[in-house]
């Protein structure tokens, strides 16, 4: 009896578990035909899917896409990518450089963080602040001359 639970509770969790990849990768599937048009939305989407399943290659790769064509919510998840290195080589500068994009593009959050981890005398990672301080001058000079 307990070894015929075991199986039909494994049959139906295998055929839950297969319905779930079916229905993820329908969906992915739409994402990425829409991002393939050219939605910012779509970019967003997959990006945050990514990053949310751990797939941080992934989730790096449609921030860096999406920010690419203006998606300021992109431009903060990339941004967040190369400060903490989540998907891509770690890189301070460009860290700063796409969060200075999405907050000019009205990100609230990267303002937030910007003014929380960057715009202070505190120690950032393992960057002291008076590195953080040169390097984000470094970045706001690249931002200014990319963007006027």
């Amino acid at each position: 009896m307990k070894k015929i639970f075991v199986i039909l509770l494994l049959c139906v969790s295998t055929t839950c578990f297969s319905e779930k990849i079916s229905f993820k990768n329908e969906i992915c599937n739409e994402l990425v035909e829409k991002a393939k048009q050219g939605s910012l939305k779509a970019h967003e989407d997959l990006a945050f899917f990514y990053f949310h399943l751990d797939y941080d290659v992934d989730g790096a790769y449609w921030a860096k896409r999406g920010a690419d064509i203006g998606c300021a919510k992109c431009m903060y998840m990339i941004g967040l990518s190369y400060l903490h290195a989540i998907g891509v080589k770690e890189n301070f500068l460009d860290g700063c450089v796409w969060m200075l994009k999405a907050e000019r593009k009205g990100e609230i959050r990267a303002k937030e963080y910007l003014d929380l981890w960057i715009r202070n005398d505190k120690q950032f990672r393992f960057y002291s602040p008076e590195l953080k301080e040169k390097l984000f001058k470094s970045a706001q000079r690249v931002f200014e001359k990319e963007n006027g």
